[in-house]
């Protein structure tokens, strides 16, 4: 009986697998990313140095628990992912080449003066199974 030979494709296919897994975590933050900037809510009062006076830009404040109104911008600007590590994906403001803003822990978190306005954990939450089904697709 002639041997049988078997041809073992391992770090082939776990080369075409990690690819595909970077490529999913991309796609998984930017997506993420665009949400996070997508819940901030709207004032309708222009920030600082568009003439809107300390008054103005009180009355139109996000409500408790709600994603934080933008003023200047600064904060969505401010959100971004980078790439550590292989395989990981950080997601948050002031990151990389982003603008740093030293409040966006107080709104996420809120004070003891001040209810928290959340805008990184709901969209974490809103999308889970999003997320979930982005990494688990099938690698072609």
């Amino acid at each position: 009986m002639a041997k049988q030979r078997v041809k073992w494709y391992g770090p082939k296919v776990r080369r075409k697998l990690l690819g595909q897994l970077e490529r999913n975590l991309d796609k998984t933050a930017v997506m993420l990313e665009s949400d996070i900037k997508r819940s901030f809510g709207n004032s309708g009062v222009v920030g600082k140095s568009g003439g809107a006076t300390k008054a103005d830009r009180r009355k139109n404040r996000s409500a408790p628990f709600d994603p934080p109104n933008v003023d200047t911008g600064l904060l969505r600007r401010s959100v971004g992912f980078v790439k550590p590590y292989r395989l990981k994906r950080w997601i948050g403001t002031g990151l990389g080449s982003k603008e740093k803003t030293g409040y966006a822990k107080f709104l996420e978190f809120g004070t003891r003066y001040m209810a928290p306005r959340p805008f990184l954990r709901p969209a974490l939450y809103r999308n889970r199974f999003r997320i979930a089904k982005m990494l688990g697709t099938k690698i072609r």
